[in-house]
């Protein structure tokens, strides 16, 4: 049993998420201590796909709250270590989240997916060709998501 309803989440633990809403009365949409970030924020950071429609489709939280840092879910799904296209695809399609919403540190999730160490190529060309991710917007380190390719790489960005 889950500690608590952002245990849930990043377990993807889709009973203890409707225990926690429908039986404890706990708000999907509350923040963490820590953090400062939702349970949909927890199931995307840990590409849990049920855990997320289940927040999104039956307890209906609110997708347009964002963190202390101002991450979106598709901000927390695209920083993951493993990224996976159809939650990535579900957020922006279904849930409507913007490709091209940017973070306190100025970063777009485009940026997450370029500095993964697996940044998936359909993905990026997914946010890129499909939805018209911007492509040249520097974060406020001054570095823009094919920066992020090139540092990751070990690549010298004036090459």
């Amino acid at each position: 049993m889950a500690e608590d309803i952002f245990e849930a989440a990043m377990n993807g633990d889709v009973n203890e998420l409707r225990r926690f809403v429908n039986e404890e009365g706990v708000n999907p949409n509350t923040l963490d201590d820590v953090h400062r970030e939702t349970p949909l924020n927890f199931a995307c950071w840990h590409q849990q796909f049920a855990a997320v429609r289940y927040l999104v489709e039956e307890a209906h939280v609110k997708t347009d709250i964002v963190g202390e840092d101002e991450w979106t879910a598709l901000h927390a799904a695209c920083a993951s270590s493993v990224v996976g296209f159809e939650l990535v695809q579900y957020l922006v399609e279904t849930v409507g989240i913007s490709v091209n919403s940017e973070t306190s540190e100025g970063r777009m999730p485009l940026h997450h997916v370029c500095n993964s160490d697996t940044a998936d190529l359909d993905i990026i060309k997914y946010l890129v060709e499909n939805q018209q991710a911007y492509v040249d917007v520097m974060d406020k380190r001054g570095l823009t998501p094919l920066d992020m390719i090139w540092r990751r790489d070990g690549m010298d960005a004036s090459v």
